[in-house]
């Protein structure tokens, strides 16, 4: 069975943090429940064997797609396993085919739509589940459904500009890379043996490159090493609890990117918190969601503690100000709408309003890479040009070659 970690509180208010079995979270959340325990936080619990070099969910595309599609069939008065029949036929991703199977064979023995859902919530986004629950609790889970789908929508538009905005400058490095490694190890080497012939001194440019390319000869490999490292590096900080805490905080720092990873983040978080809340979820369960689906530990913790005040009492938007984690914007936006009871439209306004800044700071960010990636290029091949021909014409001009 898979395992979880929670965190609860008991009746004399202390906090209780374990890891522990259960089924599901649906399961796990009842049990504590019998125990007395109120339940604030419940996430997967990954151990060293859980560790898994490629994804492990289903990909958002096809999410999207099974969303909509259920929701049309569910509008039109079909039932949802048939709807599921249908949907699995035209599904590509083999692993999905079998949740959707699954779900299906479920829902004929009783068990609730979302439910079923939970028996693979490891598989699915973490906010989908509980809006699922949200629709079927208010009869309103085809209107969830095309929700859901518009936001998976957006979230991978977003992630596309990303990859747009980054290829080219990715492209421009890589072959930047392939051509100093060439220089280094082939072409350098040859116009050492070259010099050698001539008893001339070389200029300091020339003597500095070939002291480089005998360092890089000798020491080759420790160039694998170092990718091999850069490589579990990235593994770690992908899998492991303090390396996603590390990674999430090197990220919000470093300039421009740093903004690019806020506006994502507030994005995502304004828009399914306004989503769940637009469905009727609880603001607590809904902020739990909307953390979840930020992707990153400084922003968990802090909506945990932003959690943990709502149930205290303190509403939403003087906690989330005083995280300082949140721009005024959004602050400002919250209290309009605790005011005026229109929190889930404020959220999607907000959600608006980062998206093109997103968009806007994505260009900039472009802007300032794609030069940068083609002066250092330049600025390499340009160092090996200047010390190769210096050296010929210091050879050329040697006294030892001029004939009587």
């Amino acid at each position: 069975m898979p395992h979880y970690r929670y965190r609860a509180t008991d009746a004399s208010g202390t906090v209780v943090k374990a890891t522990t079995e259960s089924r599901n979270e649906r399961d796990l959340r009842d049990a504590l429940l019998a125990q007395n325990l109120d339940v604030t936080q419940i996430k997967p619990a990954r151990r060293l064997r859980d560790v898994e070099l490629g994804k492990k969910r289903v990909p958002l595309i096809e999410v999207m797609q099974f969303s909509r599609q259920m929701a049309t069939f569910v509008r039109a008065g079909i039932s949802i396993p048939e709807g599921l029949d249908v949907i699995m036929e035209s599904t590509p991703s083999k692993r999905f085919r079998d949740v959707l199977h699954d779900v299906s064979e479920a829902i004929v023995r009783g068990v609730p739509f979302s439910d079923a859902l939970a028996e693979h919530e490891n598989l699915l986004p973490p906010y989908y589940i509980g809006l699922c629950r949200a629709g079927e609790l208010t009869g309103r889970i085809d209107m969830v459904l095309e929700q859901l789908a518009e936001y998976i929508e957006r979230d991978l538009d977003a992630r596309a500009k990303v990859k747009s905005a980054l290829t080219y400058p990715a492209i421009v490095l890589g072959m930047s890379l392939i051509t100093v490694t060439v220089l280094v190890g082939v072409v350098i080497p040859k116009f050492s043996k070259f010099f050698k012939e001539f008893n001339t001194r070389l200029p300091a440019t020339t003597r500095a490159l070939v002291a480089v390319s005998h360092v890089s000869s000798r020491l080759w490999f420790v160039f694998p090493v170092i990718g091999a490292a850069a490589v579990a590096s990235v593994v770690w900080m992908r899998r492991t609890p303090r390396g996603r805490v590390l990674r999430d905080n090197l990220l919000l720092r470093v300039p421009v990117i740093g903004e690019v990873v806020k506006c994502a983040i507030l994005e995502r978080f304004c828009r399914v918190f306004g989503s769940m809340a637009r469905a009727g979820v609880s603001l607590p369960e809904a902020i739990q969601a909307a953390a979840d689906s930020t992707n990153n530990t400084v922003y968990e913790a802090t909506l945990l503690v932003v959690q943990e005040e709502m149930l205290a009492g303190a509403g939403i938007a003087e906690p989330i100000a005083n995280s300082g984690r949140f721009p005024r914007t959004v602050v400002q936006l919250l209290r309009v709408g605790e005011a005026t009871g229109s929190l889930d439209h404020q959220l999607d306004n907000a959600a608006n309003y980062y998206n093109g800044q997103l968009t806007y700071k994505l260009k900039k960010l472009t802007t300032l890479i794609e030069p940068a990636v083609v002066i250092l290029m330049g600025l390499i091949v340009g160092f090996v040009a200047l010390a190769l021909v210096s050296a010929m014409y210091g050879i050329y001009r040697a006294p030892n070659l001029v004939k009587p």
